[in-house]
């Protein structure tokens, strides 16, 4: 702790709280000592013990002790298990005796986290060093005393972190090959060095107060630069972007470092856990939040392409509601035909079923990647026009270019545009799902909360990255002007596969995240499309309905950009 002396008659002026109560701890006097300005206090605990706390800490809205309080809780909260049975151990009794380490736990917020006061001064090398340590020993201490610690696990690439000082809970991204963990899906591990700006993009919004940081740091960038409106926190004159500032030498720090892995020629580094933690200079805490479940058991094999196309004629629940549907776009088509002789091309028969089967299997062929030809089915069904109104020119694919009518052509075409999002989503769907959680307020995405579906159909209705296959090129696309297009495909395939239909799109969504990360950057390589721009996801007032009408609904938009 950093003290400073000023005048105690200076301090007693500006506040006097001497013989007053905050929970278990009574004021008796002020010192001369001062922590970041704000007077120490000596004080008394109910259970007798004496303690000195600041102003601050007293004021602050918790329960305060000389840290039995905790101890209490925890005494109360002691799980008793006599006679239950561990392997092939029986717990009998307590023994009373205990092997925590004794702190002061009134040192931690309620979730564990010591917060680290900055006054603008630490700037040092070493001091900021000296933080992390304290930092680090302070947690790992906490999480045993409250047997909260399990076993240690590995950070993986999507692992949840944030900042203090941050808004959002983001993504850890990481692009160097240290390795991966099996389970359902391989998962890239981190290391300490993994917290550069490739790792951490950004938190959202900066709550840091400027004065904490001006005339030793630079300011941070104050908008985004895209026209988006923003706002400053309170206290701020600018709005930020919480982006960290990390020194180059520094990295995470953490307790244990028995993993090494290799990362470079005669260079090691250790195995990033989740006990880390890491200091922006700009003074906030960047801990890690939640760590991807790794399920250890190989997956089974899933074949989403089923062998044989389905039968218009055939007798299954799911060929009937084929049927169904196929009659409605006919009777859609018909009348359309009395307009335009041309649109009899659009009638459905069971060649443009096969056809769809054909050109999925050709897909797979290629890539390795499995689009079900249901869920083109589904698509078709539900523009209701006969086509999938594909454009060499519309990269949206959303039929604002017109009816197409070699239907062929026009699948293969609508392949291509599913397919680069299929490949695009095992990279970017956990940015995609943490901006669609954090935006769920808004208009439209309301009812995404936590704990809500959000597969594959949404990122491939909405404006996200994919790779253009045909064209060989890294764009930004939605694929229905409909914002709720999703939802609609999402029934229809439903009815043709006899299934829940949010547990479907889930399914298959869960099949694409078998897929290893590392397809898109394969593929890009391979067809020569260069992916070396980045991408920021955020909400957008684009919205629209069938007809294509704005309705003020917000979606997901993925922002590809190049970095500075």
């Amino acid at each position: 702790m950093d003290i400073v002396t000023t005048s105690m008659e200076e301090s007693m002026k500006r506040i006097n709280i001497q013989n007053e109560r905050f929970g278990m701890l009574t004021a008796i006097e002020p010192t001369d000592q001062r922590n970041f300005g704000n007077v120490i206090w000596k004080c008394r605990c109910d259970c007798g013990k004496i303690v000195y706390k600041s102003t601050s800490y007293l004021k602050k809205d918790r329960m305060c002790s000389c840290g039995c309080y905790a101890e209490i809780q925890h005494q109360k909260q002691r799980r008793d298990i006599t006679n239950q049975r561990f392997g092939s151990l029986v717990a009998m009794e307590p023994t009373g005796k205990s092997n925590k380490t004794y702190i002061d736990m009134s040192s931690f917020d309620p979730h564990g986290f010591w917060l680290f006061g900055n006054d603008g001064t630490r700037d040092e090398e070493e001091q900021e060093k000296e933080h992390q340590e304290e930092l680090c020993r302070l947690m790992e201490q906490y999480h045993a005393y409250m047997d909260i610690v399990k076993e240690k696990s590995y950070v993986l690439r999507g692992t949840k972190i944030g900042c203090q000082y941050g808004r959002d809970i983001v993504s850890l991204d990481m692009y160097k090959d240290n390795g991966v963990v099996w389970g359902i899906t391989k998962f890239p591990m981190a290391t300490i060095d993994d917290c550069r700006t490739d790792n951490i993009h950004h938190f959202g919004y900066c709550k840091c107060p400027e004065t904490q940081y001006a005339g030793r740091l630079p300011m941070t960038k104050a908008s985004w630069g895209d026209g988006e409106i923003t706002e400053a926190e309170r206290g701020n004159i600018f709005p930020h972007i919480c982006v960290p500032l990390i020194k180059k030498e520094q990295k995470w720090k953490q307790i244990d470092e028995d993993l090494l892995i290799e990362v470079g020629q005669k260079k090691v580094e250790p195995a990033l856990l989740d006990d880390a933690v890491l200091v922006c200079q700009y003074g906030g805490i960047i801990r890690i939040v939640e760590v991807p479940d790794v399920i250890e058991e190989e997956p089974e094999e899933l074949e989403w392409i089923p062998t044989d196309p389905m039968q218009l004629d055939g007798g299954s629940i799911q060929e009937k509601n084929l049927k169904d549907r196929v009659d409605d776009i006919n009777e859609y088509v018909a009348g359309k035909e009395k307009e335009d002789s041309r649109y009899a091309q659009l009638y459905w028969d069971q060649d443009k079923i096969n056809i769809i089967w054909e050109k999925c299997r050709d897909f797979y062929d290629e890539y390795e990647v499995q689009i079900d030809p249901r869920m083109l089915i589904a698509i078709v069904a539900a523009e209701g026009s006969g086509s999938f109104h594909t454009s060499s020119t519309n990269k949206a694919a959303d039929g604002g270019n017109g009816v197409e009518f070699d239907f062929e052509t026009d699948c293969i075409k609508a392949i291509d545009l599913l397919g680069g999002k299929i490949i695009a989503y095992p990279k970017y769907c956990e940015d995609f799902k943490t901006a669609v959680l954090n935006a769920n307020t808004k208009k439209g995405l309301e009812d995404l909360g936590v704990g809500k579906d959000i597969d594959i159909l949404h990122y491939l209705n909405w404006e996200t990255p994919r790779l253009w296959l045909n064209s060989e090129k890294f764009e930004s696309g939605n694929y229905a002007a409909d914002n709720h297009w999703n939802s609609k495909v999402r029934q229809i395939y439903s009815d043709l596969v006899d299934i829940d239909a949010e547990k479907k799109a889930g399914k298959y969504t869960e099949y694409i995240l078998t897929l290893d990360e590392s397809i898109f950057s394969e593929i890009a390589d391979e067809k020569g499309i260069e992916v070396d721009k980045q991408v920021r996801f955020e909400n957008s007032q684009n919205g629209a309905d069938e007809e294509g009408n704005p309705n003020g609904e917000y979606t997901v938009v993925g922002v590809i950009y190049q970095a500075a």
